[in-house]
């Protein structure tokens, strides 16, 4: 490779990409280290993929930004296709998911600074289209750095499209189903990013490609654990299915990241527009009202069955028994039991399914759990009306007294 491609001295093998590998080298003519990315020998065949290369490196050599990678050269020697660009040694932001090494506070300062690098790229006319964890790297300093360009689009010329370009976990809805994209493609991409970085997992999985997509399109948003609840409005903004719902900008992204960031914190110093104030307010009248509608919810369930449930994170739900009873009969291969588990049984009966997947603590018989809720309401109503039971009962004991003038 380094007698192939004049004025670079290839050291190693720094890792491979769909398109590309990538080589540490030295920059001969001013001596400094490059990530030297070469287009793969399986696709410079193809004119489609060599002009795909070309686009990006004209694209990201017209970029200037700290959190935007910088490319210094490009060119064709031979059969290679390559470019020189920053070279960022540190692990990808893919790597700290899979490792479980990011804390919130590091989620939110990762997302402000491909925010910050959005905005830009976004103000230069150009959409990135393919935001997600492998494209992300980071300089000495820790700030993060937004990568890949090979699938950029310019924003006036994005228009509907018949094929489908990026990656199927992180497209917005509009960009699965090959509709028109803007700005607020992007930050719905940012929306999953930040779901992965605080939960090390992704918000929507399936068999294959489309039916990834199609949650994308019509699959509730994720509900983040109790302990992250103080980053659910940016979230539910970020990843709201309409593009007008969401932010609109990367100014207004990186106002509410300020404002979740100090509400993480407890420090109030940090105040947001008008618009963003009531997004936030109108988020936390509704969390709540839902929270009351699945308490109800849950308490209907128990006096239904005679069953005191559990408070558990993921509500029982009858449509997700053919998952509950394959994950029952992993648990009981796993103990060896030698009691046959019938689940065909079991997904029948909503009761036992409860019990046995530990949503429910203890069968109470349906009559007693009526008794006991009636002694409960007398008690209350007794109370209430503790005076004038008591002097009624006084006065029936008393005699009558009639005067007869």
């Amino acid at each position: 490779m380094s007698s192939q491609i004049p004025g670079y001295q290839v050291i190693r093998k720094a890792g491979d990409g769909g398109m590309s590998s990538v080589y540490l080298a030295i920059q001969l003519s001013v001596g400094r280290e490059v990530a030297l990315k070469v287009l793969s020998p399986e696709l410079r065949k193809d004119p489609t993929f060599a002009e795909r290369f070309y686009r990006e490196a004209n694209i990201v050599g017209a970029l200037s930004h700290p959190n935007v990678i910088s490319i210094y050269d490009v060119g064709k020697h031979g059969q290679h296709y390559y470019m020189a660009m920053d070279y960022l040694p540190g692990a990808s932001c893919k790597d700290l998911i899979q490792n479980h090494q990011v804390k919130p506070l590091q989620a939110l300062r990762i997302l402000r600074d491909i925010t910050q690098a959005i905005g830009y790229v976004h103000a230069q006319g150009i959409l990135h289209c393919d935001i997600k964890p492998d494209n992300i790297l980071f300089r000495a300093d820790g700030s993060a750095v937004l990568t890949d360009f090979g699938i950029a689009r310019e924003l006036d010329k994005v228009s509907k499209n018949k094929t489908v370009a990026g990656t199927p976990h992180y497209m917005s809805p509009e960009q699965a189903q090959g509709q028109k994209l803007g700005k607020t493609s992007d930050i719905y991409s940012l929306g999953i990013l930040l779901y992965e970085l605080l939960t090390f997992s992704l918000p929507y999985t399936g068999q294959d490609a489309i039916s990834v997509a199609i949650k994308h399109v019509s699959a509730p948003i994720p509900e983040l654990p109790e302990e992250l609840e103080v980053f659910q409005p940016l979230l539910s903004r970020l990843m709201a299915k309409r593009p007008g719902a969401r932010f609109q900008n990367a100014e207004e992204l990186l106002h509410a990241i300020d404002f979740v960031q100090s509400q993480y914190l407890r420090h109030g110093n940090v105040t947001l527009p008008l618009k963003l104030k009531l997004v936030f307010l109108l988020h936390k009248v509704e969390s709540r009202f839902k929270n009351a509608l699945t308490f109800i919810k849950r308490l209907q369930y128990s006096f239904r069955h005679g069953l005191v449930l559990k408070l558990v994170e993921d509500e029982f739900n009858i449509p997700d028994v053919d998952a509950i009873a394959q994950t029952l009969e992993q648990t009981f291969d796993t103990q060896k039991n030698s009691k046959t588990l019938n689940t065909d049984e079991l997904k029948g009966d909503a009761i036992a399914l409860a019990l046995q997947t530990e949503q429910a603590k203890c069968l109470i018989p349906g009559p007693l759990l009526n008794l006991l809720l009636l002694a409960i309401f007398s008690s209350v109503i007794f109370q209430l009306f503790s005076d004038q039971i008591f002097s009624y009962i006084t006065y029936l004991g008393q005699p009558t007294i009639t005067y007869i003038d």
